[in-house]
């Protein structure tokens, strides 16, 4: 089954990102996972990793309504932030939304459907547009990673944008390239941009459908806004710790996430690798949808770089 495609994103890296950090990062779940098998090698898990989901939902609505199997919107951004509590470092894996995976189906009414193989971001849209949704992504982030463990998450939607635009005092970005051009004509190609409630929208949204891999595209954008945002909320913190605690104050009822905020501070003051690393594989184009299929070779060289010892 594949839902109808939503042509907007509220694909915020750091938006995301921030509200993980406002919550408490640290204060992960301990769920009892200490090694994964990949292949018929069994690995033991780095001592003091913690991974956290990214999402960004493709609504203006609130995430905070229980909507039926279908109604919920999509995560058009799917990123997962890895952090290593020995080293206070941190980084992030960008998943692209057409990833083919495994994802459970549900029926109008609620009820299993089974198992079905289709693009991450309708996993999403196949639960309650709620807690159940973003519980249904862990499950299928973590299996497409050999069951690395997921320890929380963080969801946005798009109505949150403008504001936390404003929170954070707008973002210069540098444009990676001119596919959305037609969109504002400042988004040209190198062109140094400040990000603010009035175009953020345009910039972190757009993509022409009609163009192939435009969601491939359109994620080069939003490495720049990591990469803009890693650099504003560094200086915030830097001048004002007490930002992170206003933020979270201010914007808890825009987001969804099971983490509290008791480590906020100190996740805060991790150092962030501006560079977001993507899963690897790539890209096919059917007369439909765009479609990421995964080199597993590389993605097993992945997985035991990043979560194994």
């Amino acid at each position: 089954m594949c839902l109808p495609r939503i042509v907007r994103t509220s694909a915020l890296l750091l938006a995301v990102l921030t509200v993980l950090i406002l919550s408490g990062c640290g204060r992960a779940k301990n769920n009892g996972i200490e090694s994964v098998t990949i292949g018929d090698e069994t690995y033991s898990l780095k001592k003091g990793l913690r991974t956290y989901l990214l999402l960004g939902v493709d609504t203006e609505g609130s995430l905070r309504e229980e909507k039926e199997p279908g109604l919920g919107g999509q995560s058009d951004a799917v990123y997962l932030l890895v952090c290593d509590t020995n080293r206070k470092s941190a980084h992030i894996l960008g998943i692209p939304r057409d990833t083919m995976t495994e994802i459970k189906v549900f029926l109008p009414s609620g009820k299993y459907n089974g198992i079905s193989t289709d693009h991450l971001t309708l996993q999403y849209a196949f639960g309650d547009g709620m807690e159940y949704s973003c519980k249904l992504m862990e499950e299928a982030v973590s299996g497409l990673l050999y069951n690395v463990p997921i320890h929380g998450y963080a969801a946005l939607n798009l109505g949150a944008v403008p504001d936390l635009a404003d929170a954070l005092e707008g973002v210069d970005v540098v444009v990676p390239d001119d596919s959305a051009v037609s969109e504002e004509s400042s988004f040209k190609r190198g062109a140094k941009v400040t990000l603010t409630r009035h175009n953020i929208k345009k910039f972190l949204r757009f993509r022409d459908t009609e163009t192939t891999l435009s969601a491939s595209i359109r994620m080069e954008r939003h490495k720049a806004f990591f990469r803009g945002c890693a650099r504003k909320l560094k200086s915030l913190i830097k001048d004002d710790p007490s930002v992170i605690v206003r933020l979270y104050n201010s914007y808890s009822s825009e987001f969804l996430t099971d983490l509290g905020p008791e480590e906020c501070a100190q996740i805060a003051g991790y150092d962030f690798d501006e560079e977001v690393e993507m899963l690897p594989g790539k890209y096919t184009s059917d007369a439909d949808f765009d479609e990421f299929y995964v080199d597993e070779d590389a993605l097993r060289k992945m997985v035991k770089r990043i979560f194994c010892e």
